[in-house]
């Protein structure tokens, strides 16, 4: 199956200490693990094409897959934000579903980024699972954690 995402986060005059990288698990590019440059803008376009190969033993569903991946930074208006140009990676990867018909898919990706970032690497192995039963498209962890919590109106009032 061919499947082609676009992906946008983005903050605004935070209050919490925030910024985007291109190396968050669920947000960023495979391939930049280590890239730490900030942003206050991201967008990433993924390009997936996956194949089931078979079901071994009839204990798991087995797949493989190619993907390339292109994204970029905008500085917006964090501290030390960089707007940097449109960064790509391309791999491949190894898919397994267990049991059969599992909506829980473990992915082992080995991922090429093309013009890795200075000080970065070119190749990275990344090992991950999601569960496909809940909500199709996770919140990156780096703009998750920028939400700002709900503040109780009383401190005997909380928590109801």
């Amino acid at each position: 199956s061919l499947t082609l995402s676009v992906e946008f986060s983005s903050g605004w005059r935070q209050r919490v200490p925030f910024s985007l990288t291109l190396s968050d698990p669920n947000g960023g590019l495979r391939g930049f693990h280590g890239s730490d440059t900030p942003g206050g803008q991201r967008i990433v376009t993924r390009l997936d094409n996956r194949v089931f190969v078979g079901r071994p033993w009839n204990f798991a569903d087995i797949g493989v897959g190619a993907f390339a991946d292109a994204g970029r930074l905008w500085a917006g208006d964090i501290p030390y934000g960089v707007t940097t140009p449109i960064q790509a990676s391309v791999g491949i990867s190894l898919l397994g579903a267990v049991p059969i018909r599992s909506a829980r898919i473990w992915r082992v990706d080995l991922a090429y980024a093309l013009r890795p970032e200075l000080g970065g690497h070119r190749f990275e192995l990344r090992l991950s699972n999601t569960d496909r039963t809940t909500f199709c498209c996770a919140e990156p962890a780096d703009i998750g954690s920028t939400r700002e919590p709900t503040v109780p109106q009383s401190i005997f009032c909380w928590p109801q």
